[in-house]
């Protein structure tokens, strides 16, 4: 009973998987939405790295702007995870439920299907 037709519902889960992958900053994977710029798509799209390394250039010119904000060493943005879940595998000594190199950081933030 909570939406008014299945044109609604499916309305309303386009814009929410929309929002979710594309603008939602996810703090299971790194993000701060202070200026990390780390979404889930970008993620899912193998472009973590790259968005950690541009927080990286930021926080190097801030420091050597103003080195007496940081009082104990030059910032750095969140590592990223080694590996994220929403479900983990019941047995994480099974070799075959450990993430890959590819897809480690897809299995639990997964972009979600908009064929909805």
């Amino acid at each position: 009973d909570r939406f008014v037709s299945q044109d609604a519902a499916l309305e309303f889960c386009r814009n929410f998987f929309r929002w979710y992958n594309e603008e939602h900053y996810h703090s299971g994977i790194g993000a701060n939405p202070t200026g990390f710029d780390l979404t889930p798509a970008k993620v899912h799209e193998g472009q973590a790295e790259q968005a950690r390394a541009n927080r990286q250039n930021v926080l190097n010119v801030a420091y050597a702007t103003h080195p007496e904000r940081f009082v104990r060493k030059p910032p750095e943005p969140p590592k990223l995870p080694a590996a994220v879940w929403i479900d983990p595998p019941a047995n994480n000594n099974d070799n075959d439920n450990q993430p890959t190199q590819s897809k480690r950081y897809t299995n639990s933030v997964t972009k979600v299907s908009q064929k909805y």
